[in-house]
């Protein structure tokens, strides 16, 4: 059974799931928990899939092909330079078991670093439903001193607490122009994302990558700020660009 996915009229207001619920004829996780929907403004005309009819057979397993996460252990090595200084971040799927919303999720872990020190660490959580879509479904963040203590765990939230939203990280279906929600915690998280291309071949320090995807991705907490993200097909994410500060895949391994 495929996901539900609604092309909505060119109006202001968006209608997402912000509040979840008990219903016990949804059959789609084993908790029966559903988002309820509710209206919330916005200037975008976004891409509207329904959490409700996603069925997810086995949502640990990644296998979408721009975003493609399923080895334990595989570390990918991000670096780049900024006006702050030097960054390095690492993506990598660990073994850990986590339910959300009563579906089982995948985990991984990014660990940022600013000139060799580390400042964030977040473990995010997704699962792709039957359809190919891979679901945002929240993260655990903590927040680094340069002592190296925790200084607080901002950004984090997770999917049917506090009414917070899964939202969408990768689409199966790809089409250019189209946007869509990532992520919905009101004044954590409240990220959107436009399909800008496909097919678009992207140079970086471990390798050349052909058809590619890119897209831009954008925070109503965060006005006029925008970020580039490339995808490689059967790699996931390789490169992304802020203020023209690019952050490139430079290893793969494990």
């Amino acid at each position: 059974m495929k996901a539900k996915i609604v092309f909505p009229a060119l109006i202001a207001g968006l209608t997402i799931a912000t509040s979840c619920k008990k219903d016990l004829t949804n059959n789609n996780n084993p908790d029966n928990t559903i988002q309820e929907a509710s209206t919330v403004t916005t200037e975008q005309n976004l891409l509207e899939i329904n959490f409700n009819s996603a069925v997810f057979t086995n949502p640990t397993l990644l296998n979408n092909t721009y975003f493609p996460y399923n080895t334990i252990g595989r570390r990918y090595v991000f670096e780049g330079e900024s006006a702050d200084g030097f960054e390095h971040d690492e993506l990598q799927r660990i073994d850990a078991n986590k339910v959300i919303m009563g579906i089982h999720v995948a985990v991984i872990k990014d660990s940022s670093s600013l000139n060799g020190i580390v400042d964030e660490v977040t473990r995010d959580w997704y699962a792709q439903d039957d359809a190919g879509n891979v679901w945002y479904m929240g993260e655990a963040t903590d927040n680094y001193n340069p002592d190296g203590t925790i200084r607080d765990h901002e950004g984090s939230w997770e999917a049917g607490i506090n009414n917070a939203v899964a939202g969408i990280i990768m689409l199966a279906d790809l089409k250019q122009g189209v946007s869509y929600l990532q992520e919905f915690a009101a004044g954590i998280a409240e990220d959107k994302a436009k399909i800008e291309a496909i097919g678009v071949t992207v140079q970086v320090p471990f390798n050349t990558y052909f058809d590619c995807l890119k897209t831009k991705e954008w925070s109503d907490l965060e006005k006029g700020t925008i970020e580039y993200k490339f995808y490689a097909p059967g790699i996931g994410i390789i490169k992304e660009r802020h203020h023209n500060e690019p952050l490139e895949l430079v290893n793969i391994s494990g």
